[in-house]
């Protein structure tokens, strides 16, 4: 019985073997070839590729959105995505796939957000930028150029309540502010009549070396709100001589420093 059993195993197992040899010596070199040994999303992204090379966009850009549907993590299939869309010169499907991308979290990054809101800019209203800056700050807290690029919109749209509620947010988040982000609370703080916070802010901008004429012109206003007139009238004549020529800030400038001198003049008079 054993040696049934042995030959049975041995004409049997053997040829079993060698068919299962020749099977893998033919299969795999296929395989290989096909991509066969590949993940699924991996095989999509590779026929993709393939369709791309030859000129084939759309149907490479249907195997890439089947491959990041699959697996949304790999960042090398969303940029292939992307680049058959601006191969297309689809700018709004370009949109919107991002926007999504970035709505998920995994792609908001300073790239996706700037094309955004270049394309939002150009295309949309000020809603839709703020929406994709609310999207930004929900997935990045804790970066503060989306709290000051929010703020000017909100700015702008003269919702000075809000804009002063991002530009807080923003000093609050770094330490290394620059002469704009200054300026722009300097401007809030006038808006919500914070006259001393706005002139601190107005310092450091002059403090560091930039002296426009309209800045000038901002804070002599500030300090004549504040009834400082002889600060004023120094801040307003250093902007007209800084001014290279007579335009409508020079114009504004002298205006003011006659207003301010015949103001003084009188409240001199009347005090005497």
């Amino acid at each position: 019985m054993e040696k049934r059993e042995r030959k049975f195993l041995f004409y049997f197992f053997i040829p079993l073997q060698i068919i299962l040899f020749i099977g893998l010596v033919i299969f795999f070199p296929i395989a290989i070839k096909f991509n066969l040994l590949d993940p699924y999303p991996v095989r999509l992204e590779k026929r993709g590729d393939d369709k791309y090379k030859k000129g084939n966009i759309e149907k490479a850009l249907i195997l890439y959105e089947k491959a990041f549907a699959i697996d949304s993590s790999k960042t090398l299939i969303f940029d292939k995505y992307l680049d058959c869309y601006l191969e297309k010169h689809d700018s709004l499907n370009t949109y919107n796939f991002i926007k999504e991308a970035v709505q998920s979290g995994k792609y908001c990054n300073h790239i996706s957000i700037y094309f955004l809101t270049n394309f939002a800019l150009t295309n949309f209203d000020t809603t839709e930028l703020i929406n994709i800056y609310n999207i930004a700050i929900d997935h990045n807290i804790n970066d503060p150029s989306y709290f000051f690029k929010r703020s000017k919109i909100y700015f702008d749209k003269k919702n000075y309540d809000l804009a002063l509620n991002d530009i807080n947010a923003y000093f609050e988040k770094t330490e290394y502010a620059f002469l704009d982000e200054y300026l722009l609370r300097a401007r809030i703080r006038i808006q919500h009549n914070d006259y001393e916070g706005a002139i601190s802010d107005l310092k450091i901008v002059l403090e560091r070396g930039f002296d426009d004429p309209e800045i000038l012109l901002l804070m002599g206003n500030v300090y004549h709100r504040l009834d400082m007139f002889e600060e004023a009238c120094e801040i307003w004549s250093k902007g007209l001589f800084k001014c290279s020529s007579f335009n409508d800030i020079a114009v504004e400038l002298f205006y003011n420093i006659q207003l301010n001198c015949n103001i003084k003049s009188y409240r001199d008079e009347k005090n005497n």
